[in-house]
């Protein structure tokens, strides 16, 4: 009876063998995805990486630049201002001697 029992178990054993084997095939296939899946993943981080990386650079490419051009336009606006300022001393000394000149001319006018 012992022995029938254990052959009924091996039976039993061994009906299972290819729902398992199919199992483990499935397993196989889904670790198979799973690691193609890790290694794609990975291969956008770097691209994403690479591209972030890029972009931070012509960033701050540009930020260099436009502070170029900011000292440019600041020393533009100082040379202006002092161009400024000689020409309104160059009129002020003309005003004063064209003053000057009309009080002479009305001085002699009334001589």
């Amino acid at each position: 009876e012992q022995i029938e029992n254990h052959k009924r178990r091996i039976n039993n054993l061994e009906s299972m063998i290819p729902e398992a084997e199919k199992a483990i095939g499935y397993m196989g296939e889904r670790v198979n995805t799973l690691s193609n899946k890790l290694a794609q993943s990975k291969v956008d981080e770097a691209q994403i990486k690479s591209n972030l990386e890029a972009e931070l650079e012509a960033a701050n490419d540009t930020v260099t630049e436009k502070k170029f051009e900011c000292a440019s336009l600041s020393a533009t606006v100082k040379d202006m201002q002092l161009q400024q300022k000689n020409l309104r001393e160059k009129f002020t000394t003309a005003q004063e001697e064209l003053q000057e000149k009309d009080t002479k001319m009305f001085c002699l006018s009334s001589e």
